[in-house]
């Protein structure tokens, strides 16, 4: 289907128009259980809208309402079918008036400033890539505009302000703690984000604060990584074009966002044996595997005993280096073929049927 996602539909004119309030469009929210399949549900219902009315906008009717009404806890599903291709890329229009998150002009590509294919891709990589980083960008922001309001600059004061609530929701918790802090001039901020700029009437800090004290829960997107992803599409398409450096990168950025997340884990000892010939950060992470999957009754007996295999392979290449006295020698990347074979059973073998779980995640069902 043609959701005319190359259509230059400028997403800060979304913004201004959108009369959605995340979780209000007439539609009670579905409890997290189940959310998945009524996500899927709105969007085959919205996608056939589409194919029906192929003269309006793709964020118009109620059916794109119903999709935007499901709230925070639905945006993973919408990340992943951004990542799909061009045909979800309407999507993006979702994503933003959930999560609020805007992009400054110099953040756009050259030319492509308001291009829903290119802002789809934006919203992407900051939701994998970048949303971790929000704490550290709000505190810069927030600090550059201490200075600026003080020195009188109004112009830049409210350009920063502006960049502060391109934040979105992530930046809401921090500016609540900043007005419980005494900065009474952080509640026009927090209102810009939940009524896209328009007042409350009643906007004294402690109603701010108990607002969101009552409201927090459905005004807070999952946290960066929190949804169970597929890793395994993306790896197999740079091995089979045999862009390693890239193959490399897209492992490492994954790990650095889920840490605890085990396909996550058993990708990045890929990295550590074949990139950085690191044996030992590779047995750790594979002991850590482990211990997260032990005594589970959801676990396979495939994954245990290719984890199994895989350790014993690695820790006898460990053991002989420990004689040779060579373990902490000269990193040689490609000497790990020499030693175990190829790395990429680990990849292939592991990955695929590890558990979409958490180190902390006891209690999780395998998906």
């Amino acid at each position: 289907m043609s959701r005319r996602c190359g259509e230059t539909l400028t997403l800060v004119f979304l913004v201004v128009l959108a009369p959605y309030h995340v979780g209000h469009a007439g539609e009670a929210v579905v409890e997290t259980e189940g959310l998945r399949a009524e996500f899927e549900a709105r969007y085959q219902t919205w996608e056939q809208y589409i194919q029906d009315n192929p003269h309006l906008s793709t964020w118009m009717g109620r059916e794109f309402s119903r999709i935007v009404a499901l709230g925070p806890q639905a945006v993973p599903f919408m990340i992943e079918k951004l990542e799909e291709g061009p045909d979800y890329f309407g999507l993006s229009s979702a994503v933003l008036m959930i999560c609020r998150k805007g992009f400054p002009r110099d953040e756009w590509p050259e030319g492509k400033l308001g291009g829903s294919v290119t802002g789809a891709r934006m919203y992407v990589d900051w939701w994998r890539n970048r949303r971790h980083l929000t704490p550290q960008k709000f505190e810069a922001l927030y600090s550059r505009w201490l200075t600026v309001r003080d020195s009188g600059d109004s112009e830049a004061s409210k350009n920063l302000a502006r960049d502060i609530a391109r934040l979105g929701l992530d930046a809401l918790p921090l500016l609540v703690e900043k007005i419980r802090d005494g900065d009474d001039r952080c509640v026009a901020i927090f209102s810009q984000i939940i009524f896209y700029g328009k007042a409350w009437d009643e906007d004294s800090p402690q109603h701010v604060i108990d607002w969101w004290e009552a409201n927090r829960e459905e005004w807070t997107l999952p946290p960066p990584g929190s949804a169970p992803v597929d890793i395994m599409p993306k790896i197999e398409e740079y091995w089979n074009s045999g862009d390693m450096d890239e193959l490399g990168r897209y492992i490492t950025r994954t790990y650095s966002e889920m840490p605890d997340y085990v396909p996550a884990l058993a990708a990045m000892s890929f990295v550590d044996l074949a990139y950085h010939d690191d044996r030992e950060g590779a047995m750790n992470k594979l002991f850590m595997i482990r211990e997260a999957t032990s005594g589970r009754e959801d676990i396979t007996s495939e994954f245990i005993c290719q984890l199994e295999m895989t350790i014993t392979i690695l820790g006898a290449v460990i053991e002989q280096h420990e004689q040779l006295g060579t373990t902490k020698d000269t990193p040689n990347p490609g000497r790990i073929k020499e030693e175990i074979g190829d790395p990429l059973p680990i990849i292939l073998w592991l990955v695929p049927i590890a558990p979409r779980i958490t180190l902390t995640d006891k209690d999780a069902n395998v998906r």
